[in-house]
């Protein structure tokens, strides 16, 4: 039998899996965190299955739980990320609640963007090689610089 409060002008009901007070309890019981199985299916949509014991990110987490929420129908919801953030005060304390480590690291990181930036100072280096070359063998032949005594610019002597 759900417990009714009176808050404010508002009815209150109390959740029968948490016991928190809620003014839509129905919306909150289907996905709370303390109903049987949700424990289960968080962890499931939270392990990284290249990673055992390891913890998504909040981002993955969370297409992860739309993928399942719009995949099963009318069986049991994923919590999103943000309700269960609001529940555990953090990403952190929903990973230890779930009893996984969470990794800021990514899981495969991705060396695209390092690869394609080494490859284009490579690039740059070997540009700017061909650049000083081509500066040495560049316009007629100097064949004696001086400067006179009371002059104080450069002369050049080509051929």
């Amino acid at each position: 039998m759900d417990l009714l409060h009176r808050a404010g002008s508002n009815m209150m009901r109390t959740c029968p899996h948490c016991g928190e007070l809620f003014q839509i309890v129905e919306k909150h019981a289907f996905t709370c965190p303390a109903r049987p199985g949700i424990l289960d299916l968080v962890r499931q949509l939270l392990e990284r299955p290249e990673q055992p014991g390891i913890a998504r990110s909040a981002r993955e987490y969370r297409a992860a739980a739309m993928e399942h929420n719009t995949e099963v129908g009318h069986g049991i919801l994923a919590p999103s990320q943000r309700a269960l953030e609001k529940r555990f005060k953090s990403w952190h304390g929903v990973c230890k609640w779930a009893g996984l480590e969470y990794s800021r690291l990514p899981a495969h990181p991705d060396k695209a963007p390092e690869e394609a930036a080494i490859a284009e100072v490579g690039a740059a280096l070997e540009a700017d090689a061909e650049l000083r070359a081509a500066w040495e063998v560049r316009g007629l032949p100097v064949l004696k610089v001086y400067t006179p005594e009371h002059d104080k610019r450069f002369y050049y002597v080509i051929r």
